[in-house]
């Protein structure tokens, strides 16, 4: 014959050590000890029961009516449940995940609680030490930031300097020398770009970055962007083809921003594509969406780095086979164009067919219905 459910009840109590079980009369004193109290609490039952309950809470709980309030709550609303410190016997403390129940007769009248807890102080103590990393490392993380952003600061003064210095040299030197200043200059744009990237993406990473939205035609901003990049592309020999909707199409947006995103796109397929390179900006409208394309038949990107590619710091793009003239980049570029694209609640995707065939990266922005080419 199968055992009853009151023997099963009572091995139960008899054999859960890890969980304590306590039974309490309608003004709080223990009536019976049970389960694991013994175990988890360091009292006998002799000991325990007959007392009142607050004799397991800590000074500056008792001091507070916490014992007395979690019977309140369980009084009103049949059951109440914490997680707290509690005291053993020795005066140690344990961190207890507890519920205390109502108990009713038939009549539906209160005519004691129940108490079931557990000790979870390693867990507390898991918790506590991952959120003191988590505390560190954003403090860290703070100060990191400080510094680069103090220092991108620093950098501007010379670099505008030599920047300054290089543009009068180009309209002065002879074409023997026209390369090397040539070069010096586009050097210069590229560090000014990787600065302005470094501190954007930092005021990305804490949320800084705030929109001035503005109704704009999206045409207008990426001649503006084709036309700031274009004589990086001339320089080296590379054809950049830009082919709009013919109708204008307005959206709101901050121009600024998205001009800064293709601009970043665009001087990345400059990088990467090697001379004598095609390179294509491309705009149309999908249903409710404005589409951006900048396309390369430049190096092309590894299959398995194109998942990871708008991480920051990723440079997994470069399979360097071709020399780069304006730098190897902090891998800040292309996380940024996904954060001032996503701000927009648009996205950004690339593809690519592998090594030597080339890249993708469409941008979706999207359109309000009032937003359709205008006539």
């Amino acid at each position: 014959m199968p055992p009853d459910s009151e023997f099963l009840l009572h091995c139960l109590l008899e054999q859960s050590n890890d969980n304590a079980v306590i039974l309490l009369n309608t003004a709080g004193e223990i009536v019976d000890w049970l389960a694991g109290a013994e175990t988890v609490f360091g009292y006998t039952p002799a000991e325990a029961v007959g007392r009142e309950v607050r004799m397991l809470f800590t000074p500056e709980d008792v001091a507070a009516g916490i014992p007395q309030h979690e019977l309140e709550v369980a009084r009103s609303d049949g059951r109440a449940e914490d997680d707290r410190w509690l005291m053993r016997k020795d005066g140690g403390r344990f961190w207890a995940h507890g519920t205390s129940v109502a108990l009713y007769d038939d009549d539906r009248q209160i005519v004691g609680f129940g108490k079931i807890l557990s000790d979870r102080t390693e867990v507390h103590t898991q918790i506590e030490t991952l959120q003191n990393d988590i505390r560190a490392s954003r403090e860290a993380q703070q100060r990191h930031d400080s510094f680069v952003s103090r220092l991108t600061h620093e950098l501007r003064n010379p670099l505008s300097v030599i920047a300054t210095a290089a543009a009068s040299l180009e309209m002065l030197t002879s074409n023997p020398a026209s390369p090397l200043v040539s070069n010096i200059s586009d050097q210069c744009r590229f560090m000014t770009r990787m600065i302005q990237d470094l501190q954007d993406s930092i005021r990305a990473g804490v949320g800084l970055i705030k929109l001035n939205c503005e109704d704009v035609i999206l045409q207008d901003v990426l001649i503006l962007a084709a036309d700031s990049v274009r004589p990086h592309a001339k320089r080296r020999r590379q054809s950049l083809y830009v082919t709009l909707l013919p109708a204008p199409v307005r959206a709101r947006v901050d121009a600024d921003r998205i001009r800064q995103a293709v601009v970043n796109l665009l001087e990345n397929a400059v990088k990467y594509t090697p001379e004598e390179g095609n390179i294509w900006l491309k705009f149309s409208t999908e249903g409710q969406e404005a589409v951006i394309r900048v396309e390369d038949n430049g190096i092309g990107i590894n299959k398995d780095a194109l998942p990871g590619l708008f991480d920051l710091f990723t440079t997994a793009r470069r399979n360097i086979t071709a020399s780069n003239q304006l730098g190897a980049g902090l891998g800040l570029g292309l996380p940024l164009v996904k954060e001032l694209v996503t701000l927009h609640g648009g996205t950004v995707q690339v593809r690519s067919a592998g090594p030597g065939k080339g890249s993708e990266f469409v941008i979706r922005l999207p359109l309000s219905r009032s937003s359709d080419p205008l006539s």
